[in-house]
C-alpha cells in the first residue's frame, strides 16, 4: 500500500505540499490549532483498495481504488486554479509500482468550492477546498 500510495502521489503537481491522514509539520508533528501551513496544500484521502480479484492461493491479482483530493486554499478563485492544475496532472495519468499494470486515472468528479468550517487558520478564516474524486484499476502482473 506505501508504494501505491507514493506512485499515486508521483502523479500530483510536485510544487505544493502533498499530506495524506493528518497535516502535520516536516517531522510528523501536529499543527497546534492556530498554526496551519499557508495554503496551498493537498489533502488526499486514500482508503484500502477494493479487491476484484484473487488467485486460488489467496494472493490478490486485482484492485480498485478510489480516493479523494481535497484542495486547499485561501479563496475560491485561488482553489479553483489550484484544482484545475491538479485535475490536470491526475486525470489520465498512470501510477508506476514493479510488479503492477494499472489503469489510468480517472477523475469522477469535482465539487467545489466551499468553506471547510473543520478547519481554521489564525485569525479565525477557513480555507476554501475543493474535492475531487478519483478511481483507477491494478492488477498483478503474472510471473
Amino acid at each position: 500500500m506505501t508504494d501505491l500510495f507514493a506512485a499515486f502521489k508521483a502523479c500530483l503537481p510536485t510544487q505544493w505540499p502533498v499530506f495524506d491522514g493528518a497535516v502535520v509539520k516536516a517531522d510528523g508533528a501536529p499543527y497546534g490549532p492556530d498554526e496551519l501551513p499557508k495554503p496551498p496544500w493537498l489533502f488526499v484521502r486514500f482508503p484500502a483498495p477494493d479487491v476484484l480479484d484473487r488467485a486460488l492461493s489467496g494472493d490478490v491479482h486485482g484492485l480498485l481504488v478510489e480516493g479523494e483530493v481535497l484542495c486547499y486554499h485561501s479563496d475560491a478563485f485561488a482553489v479553483r486554479a489550484l484544482a484545475d492544475r491538479t485535475v490536470a496532472a491526475l486525470d489520465g495519468s498512470r501510477l508506476v509500482v514493479p510488479g503492477w499494470q494499472f489503469g489510468r486515472v480517472a477523475v469522477d468528479s469535482v465539487d467545489g468550492p466551499g468553506q471547510d468550517r473543520d478547519v481554521k487558520f489564525a485569525g479565525g478564516s477557513h480555507p476554501q477546498v475543493v474535492g475531487i474524486d478519483f478511481s483507477f484499476v491494478a492488477s498483478k502482473e503474472a510471473p
